[in-house]
């Protein structure tokens, strides 16, 4: 009786596992594309205090991949503030399908961060900086039990920074930044093929830093 008892227990139990991970397979999609713009991109705008736009998304079972991302503020130069091929976030399907969504691991390639200084002294990016300092105190990790879009760890690769100071003449770039960060943690960059100019010298390069 028993045997039987747990025989039939099991195959509902498959059968509902199936049926689970059939819909959560087919529903995740949309779901994941609809966190990615509403939920995501809203919260970074308002984060940043930036307009953020998304190209274009792709979706997989453990990962999330947006393209074309821009982040523009009014006051950028000829430039956006960040231009970025693609974003690739790990992510939980199980939690997500229960409306908690965790980021793992992240990966942005090819994005070009574009910062300026007016002559009036006004500039694109350091409220930024000071925002997130507010945001993320140093050494805070995400609650367990809590929902966090705080990632695991960053990894860039094969980005560009340009510094342009209309004040002093001062400009800045490094034409190859690779790197990664965890929030709290350290911050580890390679940067190629460095040039700074100066309106009072010469111009100055490095291949490797």
């Amino acid at each position: 009786m028993w045997s039987r008892r747990v025989r039939v227990g099991a195959a509902v139990a498959g059968a509902a596992f199936l049926l689970f991970g059939t819909v959560g397979f087919f529903a995740f999609g949309p779901i994941a594309r609809h966190v990615a713009r509403k939920k995501v991109v809203s919260r970074l705008q308002k984060l940043l205090e930036r307009r953020v736009d998304i190209g274009g998304i792709d979706v997989k079972l453990d990962r999330v991949r947006m393209h074309d991302v821009l982040v523009r503020g009014d006051n950028d130069g000829e430039h956006p503030l960040a231009r970025i091929d693609t974003i690739t976030a790990e992510v939980d399907v199980l939690d997500a399908a229960f409306g908690d969504l965790r980021i793992g691991r992240v990966w942005v390639d090819k994005a070009e961060f574009s910062l300026i200084t007016h002559k009036d002294g006004g500039d694109n990016w350091r409220d930024i900086v000071d925002r997130l300092r507010q945001h993320t105190p140093e050494g805070a990790t995400a609650q367990p039990g809590k929902k966090s879009l705080r990632p695991e760890l960053v990894t860039i690769r094969h980005g560009s920074f340009s510094f342009v100071d209309e004040r002093s003449g001062n400009e800045l770039s490094f034409a190859d930044v690779s790197g990664r960060a965890a929030p709290g943690g350290h911050v580890f960059l390679r940067l190629l093929r460095v040039a700074g100019s100066s309106a009072l010298g010469p111009r100055v390069s490095a291949e490797n830093v």
